[in-house]
């Protein structure tokens, strides 16, 4: 059941927020405030949010299927390492900067912020979904195996201790 409901909620809820943490920080270092610190206007903001629901939806229906793709191949294979996530961030922002910008590539500013949304997308994955990748294999496995031999587990197995060896001390003779 848990399987169940790892592929149904959590999975497409760590997509969701992922595209979420990847869309701001793209737009972060576009958000302005006053000088004196304070936010400039309600209508920016609201402008703001658009940006970034906007941003996110972009970033969600461009990454669907090869996050889908991803997705299948870490949680059949349970590869949940950290660097493997970084590492499919960065190789898939890489790609998105050759793909989208054929002609030329982008500013420096531009490129780095597609790299960092990458990263930010496969950090926020990894932390929700991602380190648990392929963990429903090992309890279907385990399950499978109590209903073939029984509900109970194996008792553990008991090793004696070992006996001494070769003992240098002896015991005084008794008094009696």
């Amino acid at each position: 059941m848990m399987t169940v409901l790892r592929f149904i909620f959590l999975l497409p809820l760590a997509f969701v927020v992922s595209c979420g943490t990847s869309a701001f920080a793209l737009l972060w270092p576009y958000f302005e405030r006053g000088a004196d610190g304070r936010l400039i206007d309600p209508v920016y903001l609201f402008q703001w949010a658009i940006a970034y629901f906007a941003q996110a939806a972009q970033i969600g229906s461009t990454l669907l299927l090869p996050w889908a793709i991803f997705m299948a191949v870490t949680e059949i294979a349970g590869l949940s390492s950290l660097v493997f996530h970084l590492v499919a961030g960065l190789v898939g922002s890489i790609a998105v900067i050759f793909l989208a910008y054929r002609e030329g590539a982008p500013s420096g500013g531009v490129q780095a912020a597609i790299v960092v949304s990458g990263l930010v997308f496969a950090l926020t994955y990894w932390l929700i979904a991602g380190r648990s990748a392929g963990s429903w294999r090992q309890t279907t496995r385990r399950s499978k195996r109590d209903r073939m031999e029984g509900a109970a587990p194996p008792p553990p197995k008991r090793y004696a201790a070992p006996a001494p060896q070769n003992s240098t001390t002896t015991m005084p003779p008794a008094d009696g």
